[in-house]
């Protein structure tokens, strides 16, 4: 199935932390962040907006069944969930980069009001291989 491209027009940034269902107060804490990405509306004048959460591989295990994430039908969002991991090298684009993308497919799933996404990245334009700044090395 080939993946859905949406042109990213901004995000918003959010960090916090979190503690584990059953955990005592003060252990535990686990840190999360969550990036919404908002899409330039496309032909049909509709923006789509993208929610992205990274998080620990102990909460991610209790919330990501079937696929990383899913698009709801009905409001035009989709929801991917991440690694901690996978933060900094997404954030890093996002705030180096543009025009940015943000790619994904779609399967059905249970839920009609839903679709399965198994694939989600983001990625920019390609760019020639003598642009950007110059690397200087010294030996």
């Amino acid at each position: 199935m080939a993946l859905e491209k949406i042109e990213i027009a901004n995000y918003k940034l959010e960090r916090g932390e979190y503690y584990i269902a059953g955990s005592s107060i003060g252990k535990d804490l686990e840190t999360w962040h969550r990036i919404f990405l908002f899409g330039k509306p496309n032909a049909d004048g509709i923006s789509i907006k993208i929610e992205m959460e990274f998080a620990t591989d102990r909460y991610l295990e209790n919330y990501i069944p079937d696929g990383v994430g899913y698009v709801s039908t009905s409001s035009n969002r989709i929801l991917v969930r991440y690694r901690l991991s996978e933060f900094e090298p997404i954030y890093d684009i996002l705030r180096s980069e543009d025009p940015v993308f943000f790619e994904h497919d779609q399967f059905p799933s249970q839920n009609p009001e839903q679709m399965r996404v198994n694939t989600a990245r983001i990625t920019t334009n390609t760019e020639d291989t003598d642009e950007g700044p110059m690397d200087i090395t010294q030996s």
